[in-house]
């Protein structure tokens, strides 16, 4: 099920889920690594920006980011939360219109502290979209805006033209593959929460 969803400008935002926390969180083998990143990251580690996290759907990226998101806005930081294929075609419609789409996203974007892009793999097979979402990242990063992306393909195989650029410009950023849950069945990556 879908997060209630609502028109920002041009773009679909989607609210965040409440019930994802870094508590009720399952930490494993296969992704206590990106839940140490996120967990030093929201407390105020600000050396992994932009934060991005792939694996395949089931592993809990979507839980794992959105509960970051959560827990930047206990801290009173502004929220940002956008599904990458909607922002993408947001961004593609903006493009054709305007010449300066890049400043544009990046004045609506600098009012948040923390943006959230979730499921990158949209941009396969777009270099030219990878290229100009590459430099409107780069700014947000610049401007100190902290950028947390998700992706259910491998960023290396799938978006080589991002990932060259991801390693070549974002020395403190990090990319963390989420893998498949072993010992923990996928339906039961969730703590239960106490009444």
């Amino acid at each position: 099920m879908k997060n209630p969803e609502f028109k920002f400008g041009s773009m679909t935002v989607f609210a965040l889920n409440p019930k994802y926390t870094l508590d009720n969180f399952i930490v494993s083998p296969c992704n206590e690594l990106a839940h140490a990143s996120a967990v030093a990251i929201v407390g105020g580690d600000e050396s992994h920006n932009p934060f991005f996290i792939y694996g395949i759907s089931g592993s809990g990226k979507t839980h794992l980011i959105q509960s970051m998101g959560n827990e930047f806005e206990k801290r009173g930081k502004k929220v940002l939360c956008l599904d990458a294929y909607g922002f993408m075609h947001d961004f593609i419609s903006v493009l054709k219109e305007r010449p300066d789409a890049g400043q544009y996203f990046i004045s609506v974007f600098l009012d948040y502290d923390v943006l959230i892009f979730d499921d990158l793999k949209c941009l396969s097979g777009k270099p030219k979209t990878q290229e100009e979402i590459f430099m409107l990242f780069k700014n947000l990063v610049e401007a100190e805006k902290m950028l947390i992306l998700s992706s259910s393909k491998e960023p290396y195989k799938n978006l080589p033209m991002f990932t060259d650029y991801f390693c070549n410009n974002f020395e403190s950023g990090i990319i963390i593959n989420m893998a498949r849950p072993t010992a923990i069945p996928r339906f039961d990556c969730e703590k239960p929460t106490k009444a």
